[in-house]
């Protein structure tokens, strides 16, 4: 049987450090929705190339070098 001391303590550990966790989550969110977006024309274009390809409703060729379709850096 667990003794009732080492239970508490845990449970007070694990909720104090919960709205930690919480805050720097939400942190992260308003970076990720006031971040400016780095869509350059390069990856405009390449998005809207390989949407065009995918549109044709062919199926892709599979022997192309990597990076035929999409080449950009994330």
């Amino acid at each position: 049987m667990a003794d009732s001391s080492t239970l508490s303590s845990l449970a007070a550990s694990t909720g104090s450090r919960l709205p930690s966790i919480y805050h720097e989550a939400r942190e992260v969110m308003f970076r990720a929705k006031t971040a400016p977006r780095a869509d350059a024309p390069v990856v405009s274009r390449a998005l809207n190339r390989l949407d065009t390809a995918l549109s044709s409703g062919e199926p892709l060729d599979r022997e192309v070098p990597r990076g035929f379709y999409l080449n950009i850096l994330v």
